[in-house]
């Protein structure tokens, strides 16, 4: 009976393994197909743009319109950018922010040219991202950098009255203690 319990255990994990592993291609298949779709729109865009571009430069086009076209070329980058990270993600890869080589997502330095990755920071097509966790407030920072000078200023005698405090401190407890124990 144990074989036979054994081998259900098995065959279900296989079964997770595999329904798992269907459900990572078809994600991935989803994005390339959305990566396609966007690049097809890219080009026509570009296509559209450099007719455009020609019109206005020989007095026949408006420069508004070229503008709204090369605004549209920006976001259907961006989303290609966004797509392109998510494929990363799921491949567990991550790209270089100086050569755009795309490495090992456990990596610490680029193989192709020895830039040194920051574990916290994630790098998306040359661009880097930064957690908001490593995101700061400067005009917090600067209250707190000044907050921290006027407590210092206030400060009477900053380290040289500290040992003497600590002795007086150290006192006033075996008082206390002796004090407790009558």
């Amino acid at each position: 009976m144990a074989f036979w319990g054994e081998l259900k255990k098995t065959a279900e994990k296989t079964a997770r393994g595999v329904s798992s592993k269907a459900k990572e291609v078809a994600e991935v298949t989803r994005l390339n197909g959305q990566m396609a779709v966007r690049k097809t729109e890219s080009e026509k865009l570009y296509a559209e743009i450099g007719k455009e571009y020609c019109a206005v430069r020989t007095g026949a086009g408006e420069n508004e319109k070229l503008k709204e076209l090369c605004q549209k070329a920006v976001e259907l980058q961006d989303e290609l950018s966004e797509l392109q990270k998510q494929l990363d993600i799921l491949h567990k890869v991550r790209r270089c922010p100086v050569c755009g080589e795309v490495t090992n997502a456990d990596a610490k330095y680029c193989g192709s040219c020895g830039t040194q990755f920051n574990v916290e920071t994630v790098f998306v097509n040359k661009a880097v991202i930064v957690p908001e966790t490593m995101k700061i407030d400067v005009h917090e920072a600067n209250d707190k950098s000044e907050e921290a000078e006027d407590v210092q200023e206030n400060t009477e005698s900053p380290a040289q009255d500290a040992p003497a405090d600590a002795v007086a401190e150290e006192e006033s407890k075996r008082e206390e203690s002796k004090d407790s124990d009558l």
